[in-house]
């Protein structure tokens, strides 16, 4: 969102579009360089603000703003309506509205997107449940042994090594050591509580497949742009080794 008191300050420099107040903007003289630079300012300018009045979340009046921009251009303080320093205020007090609004938008678009992903992720685990080889946890965290290993189980302090592919229930993939062909190190319980259980009964060597209710992983508010609030996640992780460690809860 465009800030306006941002966004005057930015067009002043001159925007034709809003100071020409009704003259033909096309028979402007450019006969220096810094003409053309005015003229394309004013040009971008106005056009950008227009389209930012024209908003139907803002309904500008474009009359109302051109003249008061004319008369802030020819700096002729007898015809303000209003003090710059009320206007400043105004404009302050309006960001800050818009800000608001926008905050609260998102919010509601948040939670909106979190109540249908809990509604997938629901399914999917129920779906998951009847699969021929799925374990639950009393957690609720589910797995199958894809690769049993027989190496050692890590424990809560340890440093784990592992390769990982991060999928949504709809089989968007959110993040991958494989793609970056790098493996991965971090304490056990340096997780989310899924993983954190995970390990814990992994042997080194083990490849697993893991549905994380979202309980388990980021809980109703997500994880960035990535992962939705309420999003049960699948895992397939290779555990390569584990080191003593001294991480702490």
């Amino acid at each position: 969102m465009k800030k306006v008191l941002v966004s005057v300050l930015a067009v002043v420099a001159g925007t034709a579009f809003f100071s020409s107040c009704g003259n033909n903007v096309k028979t402007a003289k450019m006969e220096s360089y810094m003409d053309t630079v005015s003229y394309a300012q004013g040009l971008v300018g106005g056009t950008e603000y227009g389209k930012y009045l024209d908003n139907p979340d803002i309904n500008g009046n474009k009359q109302i703003f051109s003249q008061a921009f004319a008369l802030g251009l020819a700096n002729d303080s007898a015809k303000f309506a209003m003090t710059r320093e009320e206007a400043y205020e105004i404009l302050q007090k309006y960001n800050m509205k818009m800000r608001e609004e926008a905050q609260k938008k998102m919010e509601e678009e948040r939670k909106a997107a979190a109540a249908m992903m809990k509604i997938k992720s629901d399914e999917a685990i129920e779906k998951y449940k009847q699969e021929e080889g799925v374990k639950t946890t009393e957690s609720g965290l589910m797995y199958k042994i894809i690769k049993a290993g027989n190496g050692a189980i890590p424990a809560e302090t340890d440093i784990v090594e592992v390769n990982y592919e991060g999928k949504l229930v709809d089989g968007t993939v959110f993040d991958s050591s494989y793609e970056r062909k790098q493996s991965v190190k971090f304490p056990v319980n340096g997780v989310i509580k899924g993983w954190t259980e995970a390990l814990k009964m992994m042997p080194v060597g083990s490849t697993w497949e893991l549905m994380i209710p979202s309980e388990l992983a980021y809980g109703e508010r997500g994880a960035g742009n990535a992962i939705p609030g309420n999003a049960a996640l699948i895992f397939k992780v290779d555990l390569l080794g584990k080191e003593a460690g001294s991480a702490q809860k």
